[in-house]
């Protein structure tokens, strides 16, 4: 396998577990009336664009009982695995 596969491989197993933190977030967003206009589609966002940070603050700003933290780290250590294992360049 190629560098190139094992580094689109480690984004494809990144991005859906940003997916499913996103959509975490977004379940526990629906849970809250109070959150209204941009405070309702914003931690979705962060959720979804940034990796780590996003989905720890998304999570805390709605008060969910599962962090999508542990869904993003799971997926940056899963992502970063794969490209290792695959084939990633190593020193000579």
């Amino acid at each position: 396998m190629t560098p190139q596969t094992a580094q689109m491989a480690a984004v494809a197993v990144v991005a859906v577990f940003q997916l499913l933190s996103a959509m975490r977030v977004m379940r526990a967003t629906a849970e809250r009336p109070d959150l209204t206009g941009l405070s309702r589609f914003v931690p979705i966002l962060l959720a979804l664009f940034v990796p780590v940070i996003g989905p720890f603050i998304a999570g805390r700003a709605t008060d969910a009982g599962i962090r999508p933290t542990l869904l993003s780290a799971v997926g940056l250590a899963a992502g970063f695995g794969l490209y290792a294992f695959l084939g990633a360049p190593t020193a000579p």
